[in-house]
């Protein structure tokens, strides 16, 4: 599974040119987005939060929708997914799309559920290009805002959700040209060698657990049954009996 990572951030960073450094790339991250969970939310600080704003931005994934969700639902990129500025790879009735506060850049052909799909977008500071397994399918001109170095993956509170797996999503420094965006979309995530992040995070105890929750559950808010414990004697249980002297203690 490390190698899987190390080697996913090594051909990216070769695609970029000799300009590309480790802290001009942020990525892969690989995240399960089960129906009814959390969204995964990281701030990017340190050289890599500026690099998230550079003039020139490769930004792609490989998406895998367990649905094709009604309208569009955000998938995974950076900045506030609600209000903006953002800029985000996105599924508008299952065309893939990239979203930004200065407008949408979407795909006319739709894909399907329960498989992979590689998304990129470039942005050249002037041109956005749209991709969609390797093929480019959309072109237009934008003026991109700076967006807040935070990274979102099945963010909540912007319209449907995103349920599915993300792979490799990632943005690097420099407007990767059509070859290159083949390249990475040549080879599909193989589940035996990616490590995901669970949206919804898996408790042996309690098995579910409400929106947002990031730890698990205190014990004593859990119901909790009358019956005795089948590992212990039901005589533990039982009130012991008042003694005379505390009955005395206690009376008038």
């Amino acid at each position: 599974m490390r190698n899987r990572l190390f080697a996913s951030t090594i051909s990216m960073l070769a695609l970029c040119g000799a300009t590309a450094a480790t802290s001009q790339t942020y990525g892969p991250f690989n995240v399960v987005a089960p129906a009814g969970g959390d969204s995964v939310r990281t701030v990017i600080g340190g050289e890599r939060a500026a690099a998230i704003n550079a003039q020139n931005w490769t930004m792609s994934s490989w998406i895998e929708p367990k649905a094709i969700p009604n309208g569009s639902a955000l998938v995974a990129g950076f900045g506030d997914a609600a209000t903006g500025p953002r800029r985000y790879l996105a599924l508008d009735q299952g065309r893939p799309s990239l979203v930004t506060e200065a407008g949408v850049l979407a795909a006319s052909a739709r894909i399907t559920a329960g498989t992979w799909h590689h998304v990129a977008a470039t942005f050249d500071g002037t041109q956005a290009r749209l991709f969609v397994d390797g093929r480019q399918v959309a072109q237009r001109r934008l003026t991109v805002a700076p967006v807040a170095p935070v990274a979102t993956i099945a963010p909540r509170g912007a319209g449907p959700v995103f349920a599915g797996r993300v792979a490799e999503f990632a943005l690097q420094v420099g407007a990767l040209d059509a070859a290159a965006v083949r390249t990475q979309a040549g080879t599909t995530p193989d589940p035996a060698l990616t490590l995901y992040q669970n949206g919804s995070p898996d408790w042996p105890v309690q098995v579910r657990q409400s929106l947002g929750q990031t730890v698990q559950q205190d014990a004593w808010t859990r119901p909790v049954s009358k019956a005795p414990s089948p590992r212990r004697s039901p005589s533990r249980y039982r009130p012991a009996p008042r003694s005379s002297r505390s009955v005395r203690a206690n009376g008038p």
